[in-house]
């Protein structure tokens, strides 16, 4: 049986909000000017579309709910026709200053604010977009201990052996316990062979799979019934295609759509396949916790040492501009800047 889940609160929140605002609304087009209520109406918005995870709609709701408490509060403002540039300087010395907000968070809230007030100056709420001439300097600092090395992925493929290993030799198998061995090796491995995030290999249906062409047609951010980006990730490494068709066959035997499911063949949630491979990379360090998105950028990391096209890393990973690439997602360690120095300055390659 599906499971069935309860409402966030905030969602909930949300809605009650954007019902009242139709109960108030005298036009078909829903508009307000209070801060708050605009703010309901873009996640509402964006809710319907699907355009965005519920992750990030979540934390683009506690950004704009903590400027809307802060400017009601501290600068007694309530319509959004009066918010200017100087409350947003104001709001983000309070980020930094009071809240000490670090700068990936700082770039977080700058993010979600700008999306809002071009929707709002979209709906022609306000005539001028206040975080127009706005940019705060938040550089993000190129963690390189975060990117796994090649000796570190195979040790993360590995562990999902030696965990199936331990069950064995303890006795604590089950009958599932080689499906979900089968499983979760097929996440690592598409994780790090091809850069995937959680959301699409939770998309990844059945009929997605070619096992002719050895292909596989990822939907990017949305869902299935808004298609926002397509791409082909290719699995005709020997490995890859050997471990694929020996899940492939055991997941013909439960119902679902869905190519990645539980024993009972319900879709894995986002979170589930994030908790796969937390639990695995306790192998290669008990106190940093990894994830799709640590996987991602080894994988485009990886690429660029190999010296591919930036556009074709671009391509790979599913992402509209090279310059998101770039910026967030490769990495280069100071073996690898010292290495490009020595290959490329104008003194030549000496020791």
């Amino acid at each position: 049986m599906r499971r069935s889940f309860k409402t966030p609160k905030w969602q909930s929140q949300i809605e009650q909000t954007t019902q009242k605002v139709k109960r108030e609304s005298k036009s078909r087009s829903l508009k307000s000017h209070d801060i708050y209520e605009c703010i309901c109406l873009f996640i509402s918005d964006h809710l319907k579309k699907r355009i965005f995870s519920y992750a990030t709609l979540n934390r683009y709701y506690k950004f704009l709910k903590c400027f809307s408490s802060w400017i009601s509060e501290i600068e007694k403002v309530s319509d959004i026709r009066k918010v200017n540039v100087s409350h947003i300087r104001r709001y983000f010395s309070y980020l930094k200053n009071v809240r000490n907000y670090k700068n990936t968070t700082l770039e977080g809230a700058q993010i979600s604010l700008m999306r809002f007030f071009r929707s709002m100056k979209f709906r022609r709420l306000i005539k001028k977009n206040p975080m127009q001439d706005f940019h705060i300097v938040a550089p993000r600092h190129m963690n390189t201990t975060k990117v796994l090395t090649a000796f570190d992925l195979k040790i993360l493929l590995r562990s999902v052996k030696e965990h199936y290993q331990y069950l064995k030799d303890s006795n604590n198998l089950t009958c599932f316990s080689l499906f979900v061995h089968r499983r979760d090796l097929c996440i690592l491995a598409l994780c790090i062979a091809c850069g995937l995030r959680r959301g699409e290999i939770q998309r990844i249906n059945r009929n997605h799979l070619d096992f002719d062409k050895k292909t596989i047609l990822i939907t990017g951010k949305g869902n299935q019934k808004v298609i926002i980006k397509e791409r082909t990730v290719f699995f005709s490494h020997p490995f890859l295609e050997e471990i694929l068709m020996r899940y492939h066959r055991m997941r013909e035997k439960l119902p679902g759509s869905s190519f990645f499911c539980n024993r009972y063949g319900d879709e894995l949630s986002a979170k589930a396949i994030a908790w796969i491979i937390t639990k695995y990379s306790a192998f290669i360090s008990k106190d940093v916790q990894r994830n799709t998105t640590i996987t991602r950028k080894s994988f485009a990391s990886h690429l660029v040492r190999k010296k591919v096209n930036i556009e074709v890393i671009r391509d790979l990973l599913g992402h509209e501009n090279c310059e998101t690439t770039v910026r967030y997602y490769v990495h280069f360690s100071t073996e690898d800047l010292e290495k490009i120095w020595k290959e490329s300055n104008p003194y030549g390659n000496r020791s």
